[in-house]
């Protein structure tokens, strides 16, 4: 998934890392069809608001200028380069929720 790879992750407070968790963990547990029934928290933690794919966009700055490609979204999250990319934003999340930084 190039969109994140590299991608820097722009959250302020726990609760808006703690629903990025919870959209990657989807990512990586559930199938895409599910997935793409699945609804987050917006900034202001408004539950239902946004679709995986926006979650990203709304909190990653990809490495380069891209946009994330929401029809290839859904199949390139299966690809083992991908998931392996979302494992890793997984672990730095976990991290910076354990430490409590951004």
């Amino acid at each position: 998934m190039a969109f994140l790879d590299g991608a820097d992750r722009q959250a302020e407070t726990l609760e808006q890392r703690c629903e990025i968790r919870k959209v990657l963990t989807d990512m990586l547990a559930l199938p895409a069809e599910q997935l793409r029934a699945r609804r987050y928290a917006n900034y202001q933690m408004e539950q239902d608001a946004w679709t995986a794919p926006e979650l990203l966009c709304a909190y990653f700055l990809p490495s380069r200028p891209m946009k994330l490609d929401v029809n290839d979204f859904y199949h390139d999250i299966a690809e083992p380069r991908a998931r392996a990319v979302i494992r890793q934003k997984l672990r730095e999340l976990e991290e910076a929720i354990n430490n409590h930084t951004r």
